[in-house]
């Protein structure tokens, strides 16, 4: 968001984030918060395991999902966190709050959620999603 409130990424949107790169945010964020070294998120909506290769440091982050080989990198300012999906050749913000995060995705929505023990939930719009961190 800029000072005015609005978006700084593209105001074309589609309807919801693709399931496989809301999985990727939601690893992202649940280790970001969590920082327990996992590499797997277990979707509940689709019964599906993704399991990922990951590198987080104070400044980067780098995280292949190793099925489809998509990439999610880039960089931290604070909590605040700046990356590429090279799958979608999107944007992805995304801010850390405590045990919350939220952010926006260039080519869908804006999301919002909260880590709760090894639980992710993201929320776009009224849709919820959970994610086990594993």
């Amino acid at each position: 968001m800029d000072i005015w409130g609005r978006s700084m990424l593209s105001s074309r949107r589609a309807a919801s984030i693709k399931p496989n790169t809301r999985a990727m945010i939601a690893f992202v964020a649940g280790e970001l918060i969590l920082r327990k070294g996992m590499t797997k998120i277990y979707d509940y909506s689709s019964g599906q395991t993704l399991n990922f290769r990951a590198r987080f440091s104070e400044f980067d982050v780098d995280v292949t999902e190793l099925g489809s080989k998509v990439q999610l990198s880039g960089g931290a300012f604070g909590k605040h966190f700046s990356l590429t999906h090279y799958g979608e050749d999107s944007r992805i913000e995304l801010n850390i709050a405590g045990m919350n995060f939220d952010g926006e995705h260039s080519k869908g929505p804006h999301f919002k959620g909260f880590v709760r023990d090894n639980l992710v939930t993201i929320k776009e719009g009224t849709s919820q999603f959970v994610f086990g961190m594993m």
